[in-house]
C-alpha cells in the first residue's frame, strides 16, 4: 500500500496491468488492412481467438475480489474492453444479436477458462471458435 492510497487503487492499478497486456495481444491478433480502425467483426474475431487460446486463471477475475469495489472495477473493466466488443446500434436487429452472441460465446470461455470451470477440449474449443467465426462472417 505504499504506492497506493487507497485500496480501490491498488486494485485498478492491477486491473489496468493485466488489460495493457490483454488489448496487446488483441492488437496483436486484429487481421486488419488499418489496425487504427478495425470492423467490428475485426475485433471481435481476435476477441473470439483471444479467449479461445488464452491462459487464463483466478488472477485475471481480480474485478470480483472484492464486493465494495466490484462496481468501480467493472466500470474500469468494461470501459477497456467495450472497445473490442462494442456492437454499433446502427447495424440491423440480427447483426446484432449475431455479433452480441459471439462476444457471450468469447466471455464464457474466458470466465469458464479463468475460473477453472469445466475444461473443453481442444476439440470442442476449435468448433466453438469455429462457430463464432461463422457467425461473424454472416455479419460481413
Amino acid at each position: 500500500m505504499y504506492h497506493f492510497p487507497t485500496k480501490e487503487a491498488l486494485m485498478t492499478a492491477v486491473i489496468d496491468y493485466l488489460l495493457d497486456g490483454y488489448e496487446r495481444d488483441l492488437a496483436a491478433r486484429l487481421a486488419t488492412t488499418n489496425p487504427n480502425v478495425p470492423t467490428i467483426s475485426e475485433r471481435l474475431a481476435a476477441y473470439v481467438d483471444w479467449a479461445c487460446d488464452g491462459p487464463f486463471d483466478y488472477g485475471d477475475l481480480v474485478m470480483f475480489t472484492d464486493p465494495r469495489l466490484r462496481e468501480p472495477l467493472t466500470e474500469r473493466w468494461n470501459s477497456r474492453m467495450g472497445a473490442w466488443v462494442d456492437v454499433p446500434e446502427t447495424l440491423p436487429a440480427d447483426q446484432r444479436a449475431r455479433l452480441h452472441g459471439v462476444r457471450l460465446l468469447a466471455d464464457g470461455i474466458w470466465l469458464n477458462t479463468a475460473g477453472n470451470g469445466i475444461a473443453l477440449s481442444d476439440e470442442d474449443t476449435d468448433a466453438i471458435r469455429a462457430l463464432a467465426h461463422h457467425l461473424i462472417q454472416e455479419n460481413s
